[in-house]
């Protein structure tokens, strides 16, 4: 892998969003407890994709301006490629 690091975390940062917000929703409880977790994990999947679409812009003046890239030539040996110009 060469490049950014930064460009890879606009990669992985909906994946983790998704595993913190389905952790702050899961409860096996009913009544007022589950609905103020249900209602904690939509204001965070809101946040996630406010944090997503900012790391975006950033990450598209960044690559305007500073030539940032990243490139993952094989992934896992499967002959399938990732590159961010």
């Amino acid at each position: 892998m060469t490049g950014n690091a930064f460009v890879l975390s606009l990669v992985l940062w909906p994946f983790i969003g998704a595993f913190i917000c389905y952790f702050i929703g899961w409860t096996k409880k009913d009544g007022e407890a589950a609905k103020s977790r249900k209602r904690l994990r939509d204001l965070m999947v809101c946040g996630v994709v406010i944090v997503e679409f900012v790391l975006f812009l950033i990450a598209v003046f960044e690559a305007k301006y500073d030539g940032v890239s990243l490139e993952i030539p094989d992934i896992c040996g499967l002959g399938i490629g990732f590159v961010f110009n």
